[in-house]
């Protein structure tokens, strides 16, 4: 790197249609192309929140006991309710540990690039991830309601 050339990094919020994202070829230019640019991070923190919601799902039925409530059925008449439990093959175990494992791995590369995004200081961005983040836990936020442990049943949250 040159002496002359400087690597300034804007350190404050600013909406501007001109910068780059997450790398050095990724120029931002036009209106069109940060429109494209905060759809894509829109929609990377939607499929965030809907991998969380995806991991949470896998962990409760590859565990033991699983308690299942459709909202249909009211606390008292699920309380008494007996816990269904559910035995699974090791290799079941060992399948669902790997597919947990790949939903991590994809779950911290699509948060990672979503929080370099706000790095930029693009408030546009920052807008893109904040509510696709909040629409992707009003989308999927529900699925934790459904499947809850049985120890969350005798009185806890």
């Amino acid at each position: 790197m040159d002496n002359n050339q400087s690597m300034a990094m804007q350190m404050s919020f600013y909406f501007g249609d001109t910068f780059t994202l997450l790398f050095p070829t990724w120029k931002i230019h036009s209106a069109w192309q940060l429109f494209g640019a905060v759809a894509a991070m829109f929609f990377m923190a939607v499929c965030q929140e809907g991998i969380k919601m995806l991991r949470m799902l896998l962990l409760y039925w590859s565990t033991k006991t699983a308690v299942v409530n459709f909202g249909a059925i009211g606390y008292s008449q699920l309380q008494s309710q007996t816990v269904k439990r559910v035995r699974r093959p090791w290799h079941h175990l060992v399948m669902s540990h790997l597919l947990q494992f790949l939903l991590h791995t994809m779950q911290v590369g699509v948060a990672y690039l979503v929080m370099l995004a706000v790095m930029t200081y693009n408030g546009w961005m920052f807008l893109a991830v904040v509510f696709g983040t909040s629409l992707g836990y009003l989308a999927f936020g529900w699925i934790r309601y459904l499947f809850r442990p049985p120890e969350m049943l005798n009185g806890g949250v």
